[in-house]
């Protein structure tokens, strides 16, 4: 079903959005807003346009995904956003995760996106032309190095599973800044959130079992 209307879209949207509230995983207006605002089927192929509003994750393009959508709502309600925030955000993929981001910080806000492929990129950027987000750059990066030239960032999220968050990113969160990563194996992770709460100290939370892509890179499970 490649031309639904978009009342259909709509519809869809407001079913997922109430499910997620239901569940108490939508929490705060500002990310409610967020998912009101950032349709998720501007960032899916055709072919899967008529899964865009299931919670479940959807393959896009080069093997990659779209993240669940109840998935994506716990992390952007834990990430706490405030608007102004500086957010590294790592596995650009689909764009969704940038898109919300964007609308979360604000106009005086700012995210920074890496991917390490050129093709994602693009994907990427085509999608985010859409929703006309201008307080967005992304950048093809070994992500799993974090991206040290335009630190310290209020908020660090990544969309790829990581064997641990290395030093090397974490030197890059500002004090009291919040980081949320999948953390584990390649084929199963703890979704994970780590405050800086000092120069040296950090808190550790798990809030969950999650299934991300395993990263490329460096500091990743797979060299590029």
């Amino acid at each position: 079903m490649n031309n639904m209307d978009p009342d259909t879209f709509e519809e869809r949207k407001r079913i997922l959005i109430n499910y997620l509230i239901s569940e108490g995983i939508l929490k705060s207006e500002k990310v409610i807003n967020a998912f009101e605002s950032v349709p998720r089927h501007l960032f899916v192929t055709t072919e899967h346009l008529d899964e865009a509003y299931v919670d479940e994750p959807i393959p896009i393009i080069e093997g990659t995904t779209i993240s669940q959508p109840s998935v994506v709502a716990e992390m952007l309600e834990e990430l706490e956003l405030e608007d102004g925030n500086k957010v590294l955000e790592v596995g650009t993929g689909s764009g969704w995760l940038t898109g919300l981001l964007s609308y979360c910080v604000g106009e005086n806000g700012l995210i920074i996106s890496l991917d390490g492929n050129m093709f994602v990129v693009e994907f990427a950027k085509r999608n985010l032309d859409k929703i006309k987000a201008k307080n967005v750059e992304v950048i093809i990066a070994d992500g799993t190095l974090g991206y040290a030239r335009r630190s310290p960032y209020d908020r660090i999220v990544y969309s790829i599973a990581m064997p641990e968050l290395p030093k090397i990113v974490l030197d890059q969160l500002k004090v009291n800044g919040i980081a949320i990563a999948p953390i584990g194996s390649k084929d199963a992770q703890q979704l994970v959130k780590i405050t800086r709460e000092s120069e040296k100290k950090y808190k550790t939370e798990e809030l969950g079992d999650v299934v991300f892509a395993p990263a490329y890179g460096k500091f990743g499970f797979h060299e590029i």
